[in-house]
């Protein structure tokens, strides 16, 4: 009894978790800063380059 109240819980918990993941958006948008300089830089038309 206990083992399936435990199984049904997890199998309710791990349903509503995917049903979150499924609505992220298909897009990642990532923010950085051109300053330092081995990793992102700007280059002569002003558009970011390398990391």
């Amino acid at each position: 009894m206990k083992k399936t109240v435990l199984a049904l819980s997890l199998l309710v918990g791990l349903s509503a978790t995917a049903a979150s993941y499924a609505a992220l958006p298909q897009t990642v948008r990532i923010g950085t800063d051109a300053t330092y300089a081995p990793f992102s830089s700007k280059d002569a038309k002003g558009d970011f380059v390398r990391f």
